[in-house]
């Protein structure tokens, strides 16, 4: 009986450490999660406006006109907006005219860093600062994080560089990872302006282990015609 009851013993106490062991993943699994977000979803090709088009999460949604009207409050809305399930990562498209042109683009990198670092109040640490050509198309890159600073993010913007566009619940101290692509496309007839196209991949800089490499995929995937 005795030896009956040594063995229930510790055939219960083995139970209760898988069991343990078995919460104790469970907890660490949610708490990774927290940090870095669920699967990436794989990639596929959205159109876009002004012959555009962009590889994505497949499960990315339209972002609702409420939510851009409160996450990105700018005169005019974006051209396309697109956010993550979580409503966490976005990929917003922007368009305006310009008074400049594509050859342009060497010589404005400078004014639209100056742009970004004045609408953030310098708080921004960049990783790329470039202009680059994807898919037969030439663009300024700038990829950052940065601090929400004080001041409107268009409020310091002169009108040839345009800031970034910024959630505005999450001004403040929030840190911010941003990829940016600025771009110029020629226009139709002489009576048009050409368009300053600016598409901005953005998420907290908590999830950015996961998904900056998923913004140097999405934006790499971008063509123009």
């Amino acid at each position: 009986c005795r030896m009956m009851r040594s063995v229930c013993a510790r055939a219960d106490a083995a139970r209760r450490r898988s069991w343990t062991s078995a919460v104790a993943a469970a907890v660490a699994l949610i708490g990774l999660m927290s940090l870095t977000g669920p699967p990436v979803a794989k990639l596929r090709r959205f159109s876009l406006p002004a012959g555009m088009s962009v590889l994505l999460p497949a499960d990315f949604q339209v972002m609702p006109d409420d939510a851009i009207a409160t996450k990105y409050p700018a005169p005019r809305k974006p051209l396309a907006a697109y956010t993550s399930p979580s409503g966490q990562v976005d990929f917003v498209v922007s368009q305006k005219s310009t008074p400049f042109k594509a050859s342009d683009l060497p010589m404005l990198l400078r004014f639209f860093k100056a742009s970004i670092l004045n609408a953030f109040d310098n708080n921004v640490q960049f990783s790329q600062e470039r202009t680059v050509t994807i898919n037969g198309t030439e663009f300024i890159a700038l990829e950052f994080v940065s601090n929400a600073g004080a001041g409107g993010a268009d409020s310091k913007a002169p009108t040839a560089a345009p800031a970034p566009p910024r959630p505005a619940a999450r001004r403040g101290t929030a840190r911010r990872y941003t990829y940016l692509l600025y771009t110029i496309q020629a226009p139709k007839t002489e009576k048009e302006l050409p368009q300053l196209l600016t598409l901005t991949f953005a998420c907290p800089v908590v999830l950015a282990d996961t998904w900056k490499p998923v913004a140097q995929e999405v934006m790499a995937s971008v063509k123009v015609k």
